[in-house]
């Protein structure tokens, strides 16, 4: 009976240390390249191309604010043009830096900034959803048209000219929930890192500087928020005469159903979540600023023709 020979070991660890020195440089390499991915979806969400003073309203935020609000509605039912300054996991300081480049370009009657900024980490209260629907989550975003909604959107914000979304990532996805009430009343006020405080004060003269009006808001967001943070936030904005909606404590006055409207786990808005909002915060705008209505200006027409597209922009992503 005949053995074959065994490999030396000598030659077992050197062929041991080659597949570990190809699988690091492998992973350095995927780790890098996921890198400039997600550097390039950040700039391309940050910072939309616009007209040259064409913007009357810069909103500056994060993910929960590039889902949650939809320029061209605010367009259509109020007439005002809007674009959004965001990317996901945004820091207040990049914020400052987006809207130095927008002042140079734009003279925005009002800026929008969304609170969330203000925290680095979400809740410790752990709001989330169940399992469950984190398992629904991850089948909704593998579907295919929904895949091709993702790639639609940052396509749209790409494009410098014809039509783009202004910023706004467009989804018809629902993530059926089973909302709980995560804004339970307290006294209690989660704290705000004084760095944070200090960026966003840098924000928020920087807006002054340029004769800017401001306007503090939170998205609903159910992995992102509670009361703690509300508190906050109202204390902040008050000791610094800024005014503030919590949307998180409004869902009847603006007509969010809290089980529909996510387009997640209950972290960001859908295309229906975003609309109502948007439709509040305009409503909110048109009774407490000075802001003119340019639809019937024809300077702005291409507005009314860009609404159009992105009303066709929405059936395709929808059949």
């Amino acid at each position: 009976m005949h053995t074959k020979n065994k490999p030396p070991l000598k030659i077992i660890c050197v062929l041991f240390s080659f597949l570990l020195i190809f699988s690091s440089i492998i992973t350095d390499a995927l780790s890098g390249m996921m890198q400039d991915i997600k550097t390039v979806l950040k700039n391309t969400y940050a910072l939309v191309t616009e007209e040259e003073n064409s913007i009357q309203i810069a909103c500056v935020g994060n993910s929960n604010l590039y889902s949650g609000f939809s320029p061209y509605d605010l367009w259509n039912e109020y007439g005002y043009t809007s674009t959004i300054c965001a990317s996901a996991r945004q820091t207040i300081e990049e914020s400052v830096n987006l809207m130095q480049k927008l002042f140079s370009k734009q003279k925005p009657g009002l800026v929008v900034i969304d609170s969330d900024m203000l925290f680095d980490h979400n809740p410790r209260t752990g709001n989330c959803c169940k399992k469950s629907y984190r398992i629904q989550d991850f089948l909704l975003r593998a579907r295919p048209a929904f895949l091709k909604q993702d790639i639609e959107s940052i396509y749209s914000i790409l494009k410098s000219s014809n039509f783009n979304t202004h910023g706004y990532k467009y989804s018809s996805k629902i993530c059926k929930i089973k909302y709980a009430d995560y804004m339970h009343k307290t006294d209690t006020a989660e704290e705000i890192a004084q760095v944070n405080k200090n960026q966003m004060d840098r924000l928020i003269k920087l807006c002054r500087d340029n004769s800017t009006e401001i306007l503090m808001i939170a998205i609903p967001s159910i992995s992102s928020w509670n009361y703690e943070r509300h508190n906050a936030v109202a204390a902040f904005t008050d000791s610094r005469g800024i005014k503030f909606i919590d949307l998180n404590l409004l869902y009847r006055e603006i007509g969010l159903d809290a089980a529909q409207c996510f387009r997640d786990k209950g972290s960001h808005m859908n295309y229906n979540g975003a609309k109502a909002i948007t439709d509040y915060i305009g409503n909110y705008i048109k009774n407490s600023y000075s802001i003119e209505n340019l639809k019937s200006n024809h300077k702005y027409a291409y507005w009314n023709d860009n609404y159009q597209r992105f009303t066709a922009y929405k059936a395709r992503l929808e059949a």
